[in-house]
């Protein structure tokens, strides 16, 4: 089994289970056919097994579970969490410091996993949440006045939001902040007129949204 001893290395067993938990995030946040659930989860198994087998601290482990849950996963189901994602990055990064007993994971690859696990939420997983959410909005009879989303980039006049999975340009007579609840109250063809979630709706402030 000495050919096999690099799997009590530090850094290899460090990264095997940063790629395990972006595995599940994805099988997570786009849930198909099952393979990639299957996959994910023997991925998972298979770590758990390999850190059992060395000085493991199980409560870093926990750490960086629910970091990177807070980041990668519960964004996409909580929008409200999306400004506070980043504190789970931080929670992973300040737990893999921590994650054995008798030995330590390289500065160099904890740096290179956090701006990994950044780059992976940012190109690959938001590609894929946005892929699962597309819909022909466009298309779709249903008024976009009263449906509900949130900030994307900040609106200070303009701005963008999410709104039916979709990413729409957007005005507002009040300033939003990224990650704030909003409420559709017009639209001018693809753009859509809002304000914060907490404001009701007035037919009347249609006529008025659209002259601004």
């Amino acid at each position: 089994m000495a050919e096999l001893s690099f799997l009590s290395d530090p850094n290899i067993l460090y990264i095997l289970l940063m790629a395990s938990l972006w595995f599940a995030a994805v099988a997570v946040a786009t849930p198909g056919t099952g393979v990639l659930e299957v996959a994910a989860l023997g991925l998972s198994i298979g770590v758990l097994f390999l850190l059992g087998n060395v000085a493991t601290n199980w409560a870093a482990v926990v750490i960086i579970v629910c970091g990177a849950l807070m980041y990668h996963v519960v964004p996409f189901f909580m929008k409200r969490a999306r400004p506070f994602m980043y504190g789970g990055l931080i929670l992973q990064t300040l737990a893999s410091f921590a994650l054995f007993h008798d030995r330590s994971v390289s500065l160099a690859v904890i740096a290179v996993v956090t701006f990994s696990s950044f780059l992976y939420h940012r190109f690959i997983l938001d590609a894929a949440v946005n892929t699962r959410d597309l819909k022909p909005a466009m298309l779709d009879d249903a008024p976009m006045i009263g449906e509900q989303g949130f900030v994307q980039s900040k609106v200070d006049p303009v701005g963008t939001v999410r709104v039916r999975g979709e990413t729409w340009s957007a005005r507002s007579n009040t300033p939003l902040e990224t990650g704030q609840a909003i409420v559709v109250v017009a639209q001018d063809g693809l753009v859509l007129f809002v304000e914060p979630e907490k404001h009701k709706y007035r037919a009347n402030e249609s006529s008025v949204g659209r002259q601004q």
